[in-house]
């Protein structure tokens, strides 16, 4: 499953990179009708790679995690709706992502005051056990540019995404002995929230929040996350 996402973001990769080359190619065949492209659009960005810190909400008590090793990779792929705009987009797409959280716990169970099961924690290992996440989502937002020029360096926009999980494991290293198991049960497969950027011209600085719960097994409690990074913009 791993190879299968490690593929699927390949793919956006490979779609993203046409994506800027069919932006940037000019029309040869009508010049002139190229050139008032130029003149009347402005380029909004339709391709983010982002890096973020991923935070936690409702995390139970017994539960640690290292936040050095706690971070949110994510690819997003946008297609701007509004044509002959100079301010003012709407974008849909499609994004994946995937976190890492290097944590105390084996194994995801929890009791019925909503703790992991002490049997579970496992102190002073933060960097032995690892818990990871691949999601598939599909994205939509506004955006605004502004600024001084014709291309307008600045950039705002405010989204939201739903979307899917594609798999997710835990890890356990003991010694050099590393030991990966599949979550099948007890995590959410349905994932949603919300997120904005602020950018100028290819760089800007990004943060979300998921409104969904992480686990969705016996006596979990409501566990949430919020990411913030940056971001590159094409």
């Amino acid at each position: 499953m791993i190879k299968k996402s490690m593929m699927l973001l390949s793919l956006i990769c490979l779609i993203s990179a046409g994506s800027v080359f069919s932006q940037n190619e000019p029309d040869s065949n009508n010049p002139e009708k190229s050139l008032m492209k130029n003149k009347n659009n402005t380029h909004f960005p339709s391709i983010y790679f982002e890096v973020s810190y991923i935070g936690w909400n409702g995390l139970p008590s017994n539960v640690a995690f290292q936040p050095n090793n706690n971070r949110e990779v994510s690819i997003y792929k946008l297609f701007n709706v509004l044509k002959n705009t100079t301010h003012f987009n709407i974008a849909l797409g499609l994004s994946a992502s995937v976190f890492n959280m290097h944590n105390n716990v084996k194994k995801w169970e929890f009791d019925s005051t909503g703790m992991v099961k002490s049997s579970e924690i496992v102190p002073d290992t933060l960097d032995k056990h690892k818990l990871t996440a691949w999601y598939l989502y599909i994205p939509l937002e506004i955006k605004y540019k502004f600024g001084k020029g014709p291309k307008k360096p600045f950039v705002i926009a405010i989204g939201g995404k739903i979307g899917t999980l594609i798999y997710a494991s835990t890890k356990t290293k003991d010694d050099d002995i590393k030991i990966q198991e599949r979550i099948r049960e007890g995590i959410s497969k349905l994932s949603y929230g919300v997120y904005g950027y602020f950018g100028y011209k290819f760089v800007g600085i990004i943060a979300g929040y998921n409104f969904s719960p992480m686990f969705d097994a016996d006596h979990s409690p409501a566990i949430t996350n919020w990411t913030t990074g940056l971001a590159l913009m094409f």
